[in-house]
């Protein structure tokens, strides 16, 4: 898997469920880059 882009972020769980999707909503908010 890719390491938090955030320092601040810690690998657990609820945090990677947040970054991926906020990763989601952003691929689908800007499709086309």
């Amino acid at each position: 898997m890719n390491p938090p882009r955030r320092g601040s972020i810690k690998d657990t769980p609820l945090n990677a469920f947040t970054l991926a999707a906020a990763e989601a909503v952003d691929s689908w908010k800007a499709p086309v880059r």
